[in-house]
């Protein structure tokens, strides 16, 4: 194994993005100093119009943003969900570089490689619900009637109230191309004339060692609310091309491994509870469950960057028990998972990232408590815990929004109106952006 972070990385100085209520400020050095701020009222000059909509005038205007940021040949692309759009900075200029219109609410990216061009796959949130009640009594043409994905082929049911409210995602893909400004932003293949309306996409991230160069995984995956089963798509076609039936599974999260598994994490459909069979592993080459991990009850699932590690995080909400998070890591191999010990803490937690440091990933753990400026350091190897205190309230309540530089072993939490560095070598709290920031939430190392 090696870092994710080179040498000449290392020698780099590094710039922190901080995406917040208010706008954009952009640190060196983690909040050493601020470098440049645009303001949510600013205008892009590509189309006139504020950073954060409205016009210059107005006041208390908010800025949303996506959950994660990507970056691509020294462009930033952020999501601005209530624009439907997403924004482009050129990471070393500092300024807006294009603005790319989407389908609603833009709220996931990931970056996809391939021998002729950068892709981003975007997972939009549909409309909101205020927006679609004020279009269905204006009597639009368009209703969810006209927008189901009904085939044959993938043997999808009439949907139910149920799924039609869940399922309103639409994922569209834009294509980078090479030597050019222009984008060319697609749906996936329609089915029966429709433009598909999902509840979920899965894409595969690459290993460290593919990072700067094309992915080896063509498949990516949906889901549909209720249904007990993944759709692949051929993401170099574009296109649905098979379902797999999950049996008793209903996917809420499902993770990519470099040996061609599929780590699918379920709950029961109707009932929605984590239990039964609650982790499947899938072979992506034959489309067949190879193993059930009834054991392993998971909200959600990080892989560490060199895939050794699989971090599951289950929230106890009992009425019976105290509100409590238990951290279960698992070995993966290439024939499965292995169970390696499991972390209880009266933390909840919220978000995941990796560091390298000894030779190893270990993960950092931040934690939503209220009242609670706390999040747990977890050795992978051992599973040893430090608590590292001192990094402010969650912002909005629960929410910590992270990221780790991989050549400096910083890393950064946003609180309810600053962000926190912290010195991961050390495990300490390393400084405080000095500028109040409201609700902080999308973090980024350039």
């Amino acid at each position: 194994d090696e870092p994710v972070g080179s040498s000449l990385e290392a020698n780099y100085k590094q710039r922190l993005w901080v995406f917040h209520g208010n706008g954009v400020s952009v640190y060196s050095a983690g909040c050493g100093g601020l470098l440049h701020q645009v303001d949510g009222r600013d205008i892009i000059p590509q189309n006139g119009l504020a950073l954060c909509g409205g016009t210059q005038s107005e006041s208390g205007l908010f800025c949303k943003w996506s959950e994660n940021a990507i970056i691509s040949d020294q462009k930033i692309y952020i999501g601005q969900p209530k624009l439907n759009r997403i924004i482009v900075f050129d990471s070393q200029q500092l300024n807006v570089a294009q603005v790319i219109a989407t389908d609603p609410q833009p709220m996931k990216l990931w970056l996809i490689r391939s021998q002729t061009e950068d892709q981003i796959w975007v997972l939009c949130h549909g409309e909101s619900d205020a927006n679609r009640k004020q279009r269905e009594t204006s009597h639009s043409s368009f209703t969810f009637e006209d927008s189901e994905s009904g085939s044959r082929e993938f043997d999808w049911n009439s949907p139910s109230f149920e799924q039609k409210r869940h399922n309103k995602k639409t994922v569209q893909v834009v294509r980078i191309l090479p030597n050019s400004r222009a984008q060319n932003v697609i749906h996936l293949q329609p089915i029966d004339g429709h433009f598909d309306l999902v509840y979920d996409l899965f894409v595969p991230t690459p290993s460290p060692l593919q990072r700067h160069h094309i992915h080896n995984n063509r498949f990516a995956y949906v889901t549909h609310w209720d249904e007990r089963a993944l759709i692949k798509i051929d993401m170099e076609q574009f296109k649905y091309i098979k379902t797999i039936n999950l049996a008793e599974c209903q996917p809420i999260n499902a993770v990519f491994t470099e040996f061609g598994l599929l780590i699918v994490q379920c709950q029961t459909p109707v009932t929605h509870q984590l239990n039964g069979k609650s982790q499947l592993v899938v072979d992506e080459i034959t489309d067949t469950i190879i193993s059930y991990n009834a054991h392993i009850k998971s909200h959600k699932s990080y892989l560490s960057p060199n895939q050794h590690f699989l971090v599951n995080i289950f929230h106890n909400t009992s009425a019976l028990s105290p509100i409590s998070t238990t951290i279960i890591v698992q070995k993966v191999t290439q024939s499965g998972l292995q169970f390696l010990y499991d972390v209880r803490t009266t933390l909840t937690i919220v978000n995941c990232d990796f560091v390298w440091k000894n030779g190893n990933y270990d993960a950092i753990l931040a934690s939503g408590t209220a009242n609670r400026e706390d999040l747990l350091y977890l050795s992978l190897i051992d599973g040893r815990v430090e608590l590292i205190s001192g990094i402010g309230r969650p912002t909005k309540g629960n929410f910590r929004g992270m990221a780790v530089s991989k050549a400096t072993n910083l890393g950064a939490i946003t609180s309810l109106e600053s962000v926190f560095v912290l010195d991961l070598n050390s495990n300490r709290v390393q400084c405080e952006t000095q500028q109040r920031h409201e609700q902080p939430e999308t973090l980024v190392w350039t």
